[in-house]
């Protein structure tokens, strides 16, 4: 998903995992094996993921501005 531009280790996969759902987040899903956890965003994670990105893209198109600036495009 990333090509391997981050990665982060188990202890921390799960503590997200923990936060996120605490938060409301993501929700566990049932499915037919034990052994495996599902989740999916609920519609509040997803609002929040709209909204960071675009907050994102507002940050980038500020930096964007201020090197061509500095450039004197």
């Amino acid at each position: 998903m990333t090509n391997d531009s981050f990665t982060i280790g188990p202890a921390t996969l799960y503590t997200l995992l923990k936060k996120l759902l605490q938060e409301e987040i993501i929700e566990l899903v049932n499915n037919d094996n034990p052994r495996r956890k599902v989740y999916q965003t609920t519609l509040h994670g997803q609002e929040l993921l709209k909204k960071e990105i675009q907050r994102r893209k507002v940050m980038a198109e500020h930096g964007e501005r201020a090197f061509q600036q500095l450039k004197g495009d």
